[in-house]
């Protein structure tokens, strides 16, 4: 029977030390890469998370001045008879770059509509299995929009495109699939990952 010592401590039987000491010493390795794992991840899914915060702001604040444009071009029109020039291609262009980054911001949040109803009747690996099936499917799709919409991009800047009221280059507005499913790439490839 052991007793406890003054400190609080129990005393321990050589043998038994030199049995920890040895676990410790295997498990070392295991437990450094395994640190090491984590501490990549959390650090890549801290950064993701700071993105898409800011993210959540610009898409917030060109909502905004989207509703602004609005307001000025109806108020322009209507009260004082004058139109606003480009404001609509320009609130077109801002609802299509919410609508891409947002896009990205909801895969990372994994808040995408979904029938994973028979899903969840499957065993742990089974789920895994498909949320990998998944995630290839989402990293082969957005990769092959990225390319596509990347030579699209390239072409109207080529022939210096513009917009006919604003006079925005219209590279600008097709950018937006292609930085959209540039990051929905990299998510995907971060859920394979994890």
């Amino acid at each position: 029977m052991r007793h406890e010592d003054r400190g609080g401590h129990l005393p321990v039987h050589p043998a038994e030390a030199g049995r920890a000491a040895r676990r410790a010493r295997r498990q070392a390795p295991r437990r450094a890469q395994d640190a090491g794992r984590t501490l990549s991840g959390t650090v890549i899914d801290r950064f993701i998370e700071r993105l898409t915060r800011w993210i959540e702001i610009a898409l917030a604040a060109a909502l905004v001045i989207a509703v602004i444009l609005n307001f000025a071009s109806v108020v322009g029109r209507y009260v004082f008879g004058v139109a606003v020039v480009g404001s609509d291609e320009v609130q077109i262009f801002l609802m299509v770059w919410i609508a891409f980054l947002g896009a990205a911001v909801v895969t990372w949040r994994e808040q995408h509509l979904r029938m994973d109803v028979l899903v969840g009747f499957f065993p742990n690996p089974v789920q895994k299995a498909v949320r990998a099936g998944e995630a290839i499917a989402l990293f082969v799709l957005a990769c092959v929009v990225v390319w596509q919409s990347a030579g699209f991009v390239r072409q109207m800047m080529a022939v210096d495109r513009r917009s006919d009221a604003a006079g925005m280059p219209m590279a600008v507005p097709h950018a937006a699939v292609t930085v959209g499913f540039l990051l929905i790439a990299l998510i995907a490839l971060r859920r394979l990952r994890r």
